[in-house]
């Protein structure tokens, strides 16, 4: 606790003796202020104990994805560390991880006779599989209805980075104390659970999943293209709603939010790493800048679908491919990607060296 002495603050507590009005303060004598920050009171740390203890444990897993930042990963030297017994630490980058997961021997006469098979396929679970930016605008309906509290249609729910008390405060407007600010955020974060874990349900919205997502996983599933399924959300929401969408026999790998991965980068290469293809050769299917950006830093192709409202086809254009639904891929679209893999922008190329050659003496017939 701080202590300072008297400045004439306001809000601090008095510690010492009573002083009596009119009576002169010996210079021997010291007035101690014991000052407490707002929020340190143990009134408002019980209020705020009680108020994140209060929900569920979905609810508080949801509110950490919330506010959870999203970080894109390093442009260079994303990777991971491999520890072998008896050996010293060895570092998987981007780079380490293409030339390690090339293709060779038998697999590789295999990949010449099928070549869709060489490339692997990474899905992001959110606004591409299923519709979760729908569930949390209808998180955000349910708050304001039960609270009555105004919601404009087109009010931007979600910004980079920003927490959904600053939503509440600064751009709805519904209230300007912090803690009524928390107590609404976690309502918030306890419609959403309820929304997520009702993904796939026939009776409610969100029960199908994107448009053209399952016939393209059909048609992947078909030519033996590995599929893996990336998300930020516990193992247990992503695989309930996959089954209630039939898709859970489409992907092999599921990566979530339990593998502790620090950035979109990592999911991704972890994603290809355990479906044993390089980096260089997968395409990720995403729907935001953020994962356009992170597959591009890992050496992936990436293909944007443009179905969020929060991002139309015009903050996608770095992307490889954008369209609108996934219903106008075909498999061949897919091997097109990868058609000019060595001459793009920034590959390694081969180049004549403009050393002279040495002096050579050809001898003929010599005797060996």
């Amino acid at each position: 606790m701080q202590q300072q002495l008297l400045h004439g603050s306001t809000g601090a507590r008095w510690s010492g003796p009573r002083i009596l009005p009119g009576r002169r303060v010996k210079p021997s004598s010291r007035l101690v202020v014991r000052a407490q920050a707002h929020g340190s009171f143990p009134e408002e740390q019980e209020a705020e104990e009680r108020t994140s203890t209060s929900y569920s444990p979905a609810a508080r897993r949801a509110y950490a994805h919330i506010v959870a930042p999203q970080r894109i990963g390093a442009e260079y030297g994303e990777g991971f560390m491999q520890f072998r017994p008896g050996g010293e630490p060895r570092r998987l980058d981007v780079a380490a991880l293409n030339e390690q997961l090339k293709a060779g021997g038998a697999i590789r006469m295999r990949f010449q006779l099928r070549p869709d098979e060489a490339y692997g396929t990474v899905f992001d679970f959110d606004a591409v599989v299923a519709d979760t930016a729908g569930a949390y605008r209808r998180a955000w309906a349910t708050v304001a209805a039960a609270r009555g509290l105004p919601l404009h249609p087109l009010a931007r729910l979600s910004m980079h980075n920003t927490a959904p008390e600053r939503i509440i405060m600064d751009v709805l407007g519904w209230t300007s104390s912090m803690r009524e600010a928390r107590a609404l955020a976690f309502e918030l974060a306890e419609a959403y659970a309820g929304e997520l874990g009702s993904l796939g349900e026939g009776s409610k919205p969100g029960a199908e999943p994107q448009p053209g997502v399952r016939d393209w996983l059909n048609a992947l599933t078909s030519f033996n293209v590995p599929v893996a399924l990336v998300s930020a959300l516990d193992r247990a929401t992503v695989r309930r709603a996959l089954e209630r969408m039939h898709l859970h026999d489409h992907f092999q790998v599921l990566v979530t939010a339990e593998d502790e991965l620090e950035s979109t980068a990592q999911r991704y290469l972890s994603a290809s790493l355990q479906l044993q293809r390089p980096p260089n050769m997968c395409a990720v299917f995403g729907a935001t800048p953020e994962a356009i950006t992170a597959a591009h830093n890992c050496t992936m192709k990436a293909v944007a679908v443009a179905v969020s409202p929060d991002y139309p086809a015009y903050k996608l254009r770095s992307a490889d491919v954008t369209v609108a639904s996934l219903d106008q891929l075909t498999v061949y679209n897919l091997r097109r990607l990868f058609a000019n893999a060595g001459d793009e922008f920034m590959d390694l190329r081969k180049q004549r060296s403009d050393d002279k050659p040495r002096n050579t003496r050809r001898v003929a017939n010599a005797l060996l």
